[in-house]
């Protein structure tokens, strides 16, 4: 009976792997081409213990002017300037009976989630950390905050440039009416953590030498994450093109814009 091998993308072209054209095919193709590291976007919603109309100490929550943290939750996306994704882990056992050694699989351990701001000059993530990393452990009472008001749930969502979407605008009246098409960015991977809360917040250099901006990092414990890829056939060359108007355009916090 002959080995029948199962069809691959590679079969859609004149492969060969020494042969350079077959690579830059591939990469033509659209959803073959490498990623870049610079699109993405973070989603996190503000933990119970944050929010005004659920604490028991509204002193204790974020600010009231903040609308349950719209604010900061857009400003953490705005201002992010790089993100460390949590590698997977496969925790081992080592057992011995006679001869060799041999280890098997005991758990899974996510190392933590780092993300470095953009310091503002109203210093509003600084803030909104500090008062965070208060509620889950107080320096002043020496009490800890409930461990379900205090965790939340953070999503990072890879963005492409080169999707198959376009946006239809039209500018100008009568004679002076003209329509453009530009070609959007797409969503193709999301990342969502649970169980995140901030347990480091790093250090800041202040010098009088010449002057730059300033940064700051933030360490996030999880329990785990999971991830998952978005509307790949939107990258293809090949798929059909899809045209929206500003009205159509999903909205900020709609999971429909990430192609699902």
């Amino acid at each position: 009976m002959a080995f029948e091998e199962t069809p691959t993308v590679v079969d859609q072209l004149n492969y060969s792997p020494n042969y350079f054209q077959t690579f830059q095919e591939a990469v033509a193709m659209g959803h073959l081409e490498p990623a870049r590291n610079n699109l993405f976007e973070i989603v996190m919603s503000v933990p119970i213990v944050l929010q005004p109309a659920a604490v028991a100490y509204p002193a204790q929550a974020w600010l009231d002017s903040d609308a349950n943290g719209r604010n900061i939750r857009k400003n953490i996306s705005l201002f992010a300037t790089s993100v460390t994704v949590p590698s997977r882990n496969v925790a081992t056992t080592e057992v011995h009976v006679h001869g060799m050694n041999r280890s098997y699989a005991s758990g899974q351990s996510p190392t933590d989630l780092d993300i470095t701001f953009l310091v503002t000059k109203d210093n509003q993530h600084r803030a909104f950390f500090e008062q965070w990393m208060h509620n889950c452990a107080s320096d002043a009472d020496n009490t800890v905050g409930f461990y379900d008001q205090y965790v939340t749930e953070l999503q990072i969502v890879k963005w492409e440039s080169g999707s198959n979407t376009w946006l239809n605008k039209i500018m100008g009246e009568g004679s002076d009416r003209t329509e453009y098409k530009f070609r959007m960015n797409q969503a193709t991977a999301v990342y969502k953590c649970y169980g995140v809360f901030p347990k480091n917040i790093g250090t800041i250099t202040l010098n009088n030498e010449a002057r730059s901006l300033l940064e700051l990092n933030i360490q996030f414990q999880m329990e785990r994450y999971r991830f998952d890829t978005v509307n790949i056939d939107g990258l293809k060359t090949t798929a059909q093109p899809k045209n929206v108007t500003a009205s159509t355009v999903p909205t900020g916090g709609e999971f429909s814009k990430y192609g699902v």
